[in-house]
């Protein structure tokens, strides 16, 4: 069976306390290791397992959106990441 994933466009170790990063990178894993085709749609930093990753974002247009700035956004003063969205679901 293949899996079309799309993800964060951060899906690494780094970002280990985003719970969807985790999510990710595990089910990842678990279809993997179930012998399942695993496509991910993400950013250019990836560490979760998978036959083919498709790079829908690079780190430059991210960095640009200010997504860096709100990778966990809290209350009213979190920034807004709607250009790092749009961009990646235009792109998947």
């Amino acid at each position: 069976m293949r899996f079309h994933i799309v993800a964060l466009p951060h899906v690494t170790d780094a970002f280990s306390s985003c719970a969807f990063t985790n999510k990710i990178a595990s089910f990842c894993r678990m279809m993997k290791g179930r012998g399942h085709t695993v496509f991910l749609y993400a950013g250019e930093q990836n560490t979760a397992p998978c036959d083919e990753h498709i790079v829908c974002i690079d780190q430059a247009t991210r960095e640009a959106s200010s997504v860096a700035a709100c990778e966990f956004p809290v209350g009213p003063d979190r920034h807004d990441c709607n250009s790092c969205r749009k961009a990646l679901v235009q792109r998947c």
